[in-house]
């Protein structure tokens, strides 16, 4: 099994917290690869919208969010 994203949820909102970068800054940095090039899918509780980040040249980037069924 492959780690792809990690998933959370605000009350508000649906962008990295002050706390969201510094932990997304330390993982990339920990050299672990299982932590390279992960999505980090934060959603907005009250409306539900969802929001793709990830680090890309020591830049933190919004991405797409698609979500399929698989069925």
């Amino acid at each position: 099994m492959k780690l792809v994203s990690i998933f959370h949820s605000h009350p508000s909102g649906n962008h990295p917290s002050g706390v969201d970068i510094t932990n997304m800054s330390r993982l990339q940095e920990s050299g672990l690869k299982s932590f390279q090039f992960i999505i980090w899918t934060i959603m907005d509780s009250e409306t539900k919208d969802l929001n793709g980040f990830m680090i890309l040249e020591d830049e933190i980037v919004q991405i797409e969010v698609i979500i399929k069924n698989s069925k």
